[in-house]
Parts: structure tokens; C-alpha cells; sequence
């Protein structure tokens, strides 16, 4: 019978291979809408907010990543989140994953643009904290036991400022909307298509790496 680690790792490992399965789909996608430019701008539209609907998927492994690592982590007494402690995080874990859903939602609603800011604010504050953490660890001053484990949780900060810098090229896209609604497809607005979903992917490809360093660093454990 499979034991809990067991379960936990399969869900890991799973949840890592759905996150990049959604990522290939959204960069197909991407290339799709940036070359789409003789398409109908309603059917244009629709393109790209299916894109934004696979987008959420990222967003959904990124957050299932979190406790399930640390769970891992704490089953390996690797960690000092055990306990109560892992139980508030996947508490707050699976709080943050229904609140990402309903600012989908509500996209373009200025009601919740102070959630979105919220949301924005987590990321910021995560990034700085698990990246001190890591950093601290690899050094041998964090409260990881491994150094590998550090590096890993130093990685995945990384992974999350990729996330904000993708979210920083879609508003750019989000930008020009109004003018290609208005006007259609013009060199204007495509010069900024193709800009922004050009580097946000390859903010993508770099983010593709460290989560592949990720998955190696988690199965070798080489340091």
C-alpha cells in the first residue's frame, strides 16, 4: 500500500508535469495570437482569452507546488514547517488558489483591482522570502537542513518573479486591446504584440530551466 511521502511525491511530480504541460500550450497559443493578424478581431479575442483561461493553470501548479515541497520536505525532517505550521500553509495554500479563480473572474472589474493588488503584494513578499531562505540554506545559515533543498526553494522564488514578468508583458498586450477592438490589426499595435509576447517568452524558456533544475535537484540530491 502506498505510504503518505509516497503520495505526496506522485502528487509533486504530477502537479510539475501539468504546470509545463499548460506552459507548452500557452506558448503555442502565444504564437498563434501574435501571428493570428488577418483574423477577425472578435475571433482574435476569443483566442486570447482561452489563452488567459490556460494561463491559470501555471497558476494553479505554482501554488499546489508550495505545500506539496514542503510537505516532502517536512516528511524528510528537512524542514522546520511541521505540524501546525503545514497545516496553516495549506490552509492559506488552497485559500490563495480559490482567490486566484475569482480574480479571473472578475478581470476588468475595478472592484477588485485591490485584490488583484493583494495578490500582486503575496508574490512580491514570497519572492523575497523563500529566496532569503534559500539563499541562507545553500549557505548553511537557513532553516533548510540540505543545501540542495535551499537551492530548490531559492529556484522557485526565481520561478515566481518569472511568473510577474510574464504577467508584466500580458499588460502590455492588455494595453493595445482597446486600439485593436477599435481598429483592428494596425503596425502599431502589433509592433507591441509582438514585443511583449516575444519576451514573455523567453521569460518562459528561462523559467522552463529552473524548473527542470528543480526536478533534478529534488530527484538527485546532489549537494
Amino acid at each position: 500500500m502506498i505510504d503518505s511521502y509516497d503520495l505526496t511525491l506522485w502528487l509533486h511530480v504530477a502537479v510539475m508535469g501539468y504546470w509545463l504541460g499548460s506552459d507548452f500550450v500557452i506558448n503555442a497559443l502565444t504564437h498563434y495570437f501574435k501571428n493570428a493578424k488577418d483574423l477577425p478581431v472578435p475571433q482574435r479575442m476569443k483566442l486570447w482569452d482561452f489563452l488567459l483561461l490556460v494561463d491559470q493553470h501555471p497558476r494553479n501548479a505554482l501554488i499546489l507546488s508550495l505545500p506539496l515541497g514542503f510537505q516532502l520536505a517536512g516528511d524528510l525532517d528537512l524542514s522546520p514547517i511541521k505540524g501546525p505550521a503545514l497545516v496553516a500553509l495549506w490552509i492559506a495554500a488552497i485559500s490563495w488558489f480559490a482567490f486566484i479563480w475569482v480574480l479571473h473572474f472578475q478581470v476588468g472589474n475595478p472592484a477588485y483591482r485591490p485584490l488583484s493588488k493583494m495578490d500582486l503584494t503575496l508574490r512580491y513578499t514570497l519572492i523575497v522570502g523563500l529566496f532569503l531562505i534559500g539563499v541562507g540554506s545553500v549557505l548553511g545559515d537557513g532553516p533548510m537542513i540540505a543545501k540542495w533543498l535551499g537551492a530548490k526553494v531559492a529556484l522557485f522564488a526565481l520561478v515566481i518573479a518569472g511568473g510577474l514578468g510574464i504577467r508584466h508583458y500580458i499588460a502590455q498586450v492588455y494595453s493595445v486591446i482597446p486600439a485593436l477592438k477599435a481598429n483592428g490589426s494596425t503596425p502599431e499595435v502589433e509592433a507591441v504584440i509582438t514585443h511583449a509576447l516575444n519576451w514573455g517568452s523567453y521569460v518562459l524558456y528561462v523559467m522552463w530551466v529552473m524548473i527542470f533544475v528543480i526536478g533534478y535537484l529534488g530527484a538527485a540530491k546532489p549537494f
